[in-house]
């Protein structure tokens, strides 16, 4: 599960899904940025450390969540797209 903007919430997400099949193969998941930052999920702040804090389940039931990281990956935003430059009148070809 991963630390909401408000530094309060913790949210789980559908990416890091222990149950999808890839994910439990791998014993990993990857979690998009863009989910991170994104206003409607997490909506991390650009440079906003990434917590997380994992949980996990064998024959005996479920553990407790480990501690939450202090250091790790920062949020980072999505390039905007950009507008082309254009020739205009003080442009030459040399």
């Amino acid at each position: 599960m991963f630390l909401k903007e408000d530094s309060t919430t913790w949210e789980e997400s559908s990416s890091c899904d222990g149950s999808n099949a890839a994910n439990f193969a791998n014993k990993f998941c990857l979690m998009p940025m863009t989910e991170l930052v994104d206003a409607s999920s997490y909506n991390l702040p650009r440079g906003r450390l990434v917590v997380a804090k994992v949980q996990t389940y064998n024959n005996r039931g479920w553990s407790d969540y480990s501690i939450a990281n202090v250091s790790g990956v920062t949020a980072e935003v999505v390039p905007e797209s950009v507008t082309l430059p254009t020739r205009g009148d003080l442009t030459t070809q040399t």
